[in-house]
């Protein structure tokens, strides 16, 4: 497997991640800021809420629900923008 440069997992051929809390306003506010991030990328992840935690997973659909350079850029922005 290639060497990540991003704190995500390769879980079923997808980029996994998810990111802990201490509130839920917090898990929120990451959740816009990722909604933010991936406006501009053009590219958008699939976002799970549980109450303080925040699982992303990404996958470029548009090349056979492969995992590609948007994914890992996406990931790598929205590891940038994690604040504990």
């Amino acid at each position: 497997m290639k060497n990540l440069a991003h704190n995500w997992s390769v879980v079923d051929e997808k980029l996994v991640r998810s990111f802990r809390f201490s509130t839920f306003s917090a898990a929120i506010a990451f959740v816009t800021e990722v909604g933010r991030i991936a406006e501009i990328e053009n590219h958008h992840p699939n976002i799970l809420v549980e109450y303080t935690t925040v699982t992303l997973t990404t996958v470029t659909h548009d090349n056979a629900n492969t995992i590609t350079d948007l994914d890992h850029r996406l990931a790598s922005k929205i590891d940038e923008s994690y604040i504990l």
